[in-house]
């Protein structure tokens, strides 16, 4: 079997997220295109593709500066110390491209020692892709060359055939047949962001019992990417269970059903109140779902957007567009697929590093 000239090197669902999907999305588009790559992992789970399990980033990533039979790179990993131990694969003629998926973490330009390791992976790095256009002027600032960033937003279509045709038993339970309206959301559990639940779950429980009083049929189903901190979990459900809304919202774990879930709800909400790209909020377009967002994001004209953290504003955007009085168009915007830019970076024919 010829070698593979190309590496990934990211976490492949499972656990379910936003770059997790991308990278599965990527990997499928690179499969449709003839391209052999092999893909590093540092997560366990059972996979649906073969990958290569890594183990401790960094304890890897000095054994593969010496190991990589790749000639491209492709690193989606978020920490500088990793990014700069694979930058160095450039001093073997590789080529080094990172994906800087967000910058939430940063607070600020790099000082000392991390600024000096910035500046080294800038320099030896072939290219930046960042997927949120702030991010090109951010990563100038710490000295990287302008000329080496690449605005190349992450979002590549689902394949239809990802939509099972039926409903978790676990959900067609919860909706029973009295059920009237299903709201879908996702993310992790227990992300802060500024003191506060970066992806807003506390927020759509207060959402749920607010219209639950007056709709006993609304449904909200949270897909649960992963979880972060396991007692802020138990908080939320305890929650539930005092308010009894045990019967209107649904925590549910990384379901591989969620195409299905996705396809069949009334509305998608995307409660962060901080935000890179939203990959989810172009899945639930591409569905043919009507889209409520949060103001932290510049959204395509199809997403109705309410101010981050007022739950005021998301309950009226909410009911207005389930009763229509808010008009939604699904169909006047098509959505890009920026697979083959991404690609396009890897310069695979004849590649040079």
């Amino acid at each position: 079997m010829e070698q593979s000239k190309l590496a990934i090197i990211g976490v492949y669902p499972p656990p379910v997220g936003g770059i997790s999907v991308h990278i599965e999305r990527l990997c499928d588009a690179l499969d449709e295109r003839g391209i052999a790559f092999t893909l590093y992992d540092n997560t366990q789970g059972e996979k649906n593709r073969e990958v290569v399990h890594t183990g401790k980033l960094e304890t890897w990533a000095l054994k593969y500066l010496f190991t990589c039979k790749e000639k491209v790179v492709h690193v989606h990993f978020l920490r500088w110390q990793v990014r700069f131990l694979l930058s160095l694969l450039r001093l073997r003629g590789k080529r080094v491209l990172f994906t800087v998926h967000n910058m939430r973490e940063e607070g600020g330009p790099p000082s000392g020692l991390k600024r000096l390791m910035v500046k080294l992976t800038g320099l030896l790095a072939s290219g930046f892709i960042v997927v949120n256009r702030e991010f090109v002027e951010q990563l100038a600032s710490y000295g990287i060359n302008p000329k080496k960033i690449h605005y190349i937003p992450p979002f590549i279509p689902a394949k239809t055939a990802s939509a099972v045709s039926e409903l978790p038993e676990v959900v067609r339970r919860f909706l029973g047949d009295d059920h009237n309206r299903l709201i879908l959301s996702n993310g992790a559990i227990g992300n802060f962001y500024q003191g506060e639940d970066l992806y807003g779950t506390d927020l759509l429980i207060s959402l749920c019992e607010k219209m639950a009083a007056s709709d006993p049929g609304v449904r909200i189903v949270y897909c649960v990417t992963h979880v972060v901190d396991q007692g802020y979990y138990a908080k939320l459900k305890r929650e539930l269970a005092e308010k009894g809304l045990e019967r209107h919202f649904l925590f549910l774990e990384s379901p591989r059903e969620y195409q299905t879930i996705l396809r069949k709800s009334d509305l998608f909400i995307r409660g962060t109140n901080s935000e890179s790209f939203g990959i989810s909020v172009f899945e639930a377009l591409q569905a043919g779902v009507p889209v409520v967002a949060s103001n932290a994001a510049k959204w395509p004209p199809q997403v109705v957007v309410y101010k981050k953290r007022d739950l005021d504003d998301l309950l009226e955007k909410v009911t207005g567009v389930l009763s229509g009085d808010i008009a939604v168009s699904l169909e006047e915007h098509p959505l890009p697929d920026y697979a083959g830019q991404i690609i396009d970076q890897y310069r695979l024919v004849g590649t040079q590093p």
